[in-house]
């Protein structure tokens, strides 16, 4: 009964052979492979410990990259909005234009110069 239950010994490289309770390895041998261990975890250690910098060196960036596409978006809408307003004013600044020349167009189809004789001293009291 003795001989089923087995150890797993594990070396360095990673291979393992089943031990049984009838073998045994020697105490320098045990120790040689603890130490081996030992080292194959600190280095596992360390490369853990930079990935996970890594990550956190990652994350910051991203979260740099949205705060930047954040303020271009923000950007956008507002170079929008200065459009739309600047079309406005030309619409308007076109309807008041549309608007004199039809009134002088009726204006001067009734024969009325008093319009342009008023505009002209609004003109003379301005300067």
């Amino acid at each position: 009964m003795r001989n089923d239950l087995g150890l797993l010994f594990v070396t360095r490289l990673g291979y393992g052979r089943k031990l049984t309770f009838d073998q045994h390895i020697s105490t320098h041998e045990y120790y040689r492979s603890l130490i081996a261990q030992g080292e194959d975890l600190q280095a596992n250690i360390t490369q853990l410990l930079a990935k996970a910098d890594e990550a956190q060196r990652t994350i910051a960036e991203a979260k740099e990259a949205k705060k930047v596409i954040d303020e271009a978006a923000q950007a956008r809408h507002e170079l929008a909005r200065i459009k739309a307003e600047a079309k406005t004013e030309e619409l308007k600044k076109s309807a008041t234009k549309t608007a004199t020349a039809a009134l002088n167009g009726i204006n001067s189809l009734l024969g009325g110069n008093k319009v342009n004789r008023l505009e002209k001293e609004k003109q003379g009291t301005a300067k």
